[in-house]
């Protein structure tokens, strides 16, 4: 492993699901995105991922992890209830004839952490895409 990949490793493993999130919501102001957080989620029902955001006709559901945690069992749930309305979503695209590529739709789900952070930056940087229907 080189020397620079071996760094950004120690660096990602460091990295709180705080400072994570600070990372995000400092993408999201950039690209545009209006950015919902739950600041205290001790009186919320468990299991909501941490960020959602919305920009002109799109929406990114996130679930912010550190590098070697894994989501809770009320966090798996909801992801996987969220991501079966996203495979309903691709299959109604795909029967209306509507390309439903991931970064296609207008419904995207992840689990996000530190080593993520070259693809959320892609991600949330981009410029915004319309989901249209054919013709």
């Amino acid at each position: 492993m080189s020397d620079r990949l071996a760094s950004r490793q120690l660096l990602y493993n460091a990295m709180s699901e705080a400072e994570l999130f600070e990372n995000v919501r400092d993408y999201c102001a950039q690209g545009g995105w209006w950015m919902y957080h739950t600041h205290d989620s001790r009186k919320s029902t468990p299991g909501w991922p941490d960020v959602v955001a919305l920009r002109s006709g799109c929406m990114i559901v996130a679930e912010l992890k550190r590098q070697r945690e894994q989501p809770t069992t009320d966090q798996t749930r909801v992801i996987g209830l969220l991501r079966d309305v996203v495979d309903q979503v691709r299959g109604l695209a795909r029967l209306a004839g509507i390309g439903a590529g991931t970064l296609d739709l207008p419904v995207q789900v992840f689990v996000w952490r530190p080593s993520d952070l070259p693809d959320i930056q892609q991600i949330l940087l981009s410029p915004p895409h319309r989901w249209a229907s054919p013709g």
